[in-house]
Order: structure tokens, then C-alpha cells, then sequence
């Protein structure tokens, strides 16, 4: 019979060289590659999004209405949140 230390140790050594199998198999992800990913999808969108009053400025002076700005405004946001998903990255326009 298996002492309750030496099943430990095995559930251990098992949780190990599965852990190493993943990364071998490219299964297993880095917190920090995680992160920075995060970072860079907050700091692309953040760019990305600011970036819509420069670009849709001059379309609402020749708007005759609230509702063509707002929807001026709108088609600028999806476009740049549809560029985003398809890239992930800042398109240049």
C-alpha cells in the first residue's frame, strides 16, 4: 500500500510532466505572454477608438442633422471595432 506522502509525490511528479508535455505541444501559455496580449488589445482599441473624432471630424459639418452625425459618428466606431476583430491591429487610414 501507497503511504499518503508517496501518493503525493506522485500526483506531483504526474501534474509535472503533464505541465511540460503541454508546453512541449505548445498547449501551455505563459501568464506573462497573457498579459502582454492583453496590453496590447487595450492599448490598440484605446488607439483605435481615439482615433474615430480625427477621422469622422470633418463628416458631421456637412451633416444636415443630429441623427446623420450620430450615425456618421457610429459607422467610424464599427469600423474601427470591425478592423480590430479581423487584425487586432491599428489600421492605417
Amino acid at each position: 500500500m501507497i503511504s499518503r506522502t508517496e501518493e503525493i509525490d506522485h500526483r506531483r511528479t504526474n501534474a509535472r510532466e503533464e505541465l511540460q508535455l503541454a508546453k512541449e505541444q505548445g498547449e501551455f501559455v505563459a501568464l506573462s505572454d497573457v498579459e502582454k496580449a492583453m496590453t496590447d488589445l487595450v492599448l490598440t482599441t484605446k488607439a483605435r477608438l481615439l482615433a474615430v473624432p480625427a477621422r469622422a471630424a470633418p463628416e458631421p459639418l456637412a451633416l444636415n442633422s443630429r441623427t446623420e452625425a450620430e450615425t456618421t459618428l457610429e459607422v467610424h466606431i464599427k469600423e474601427a471595432l470591425r478592423d480590430l476583430a479581423q487584425t487586432g491591429k491599428v489600421s492605417e487610414q
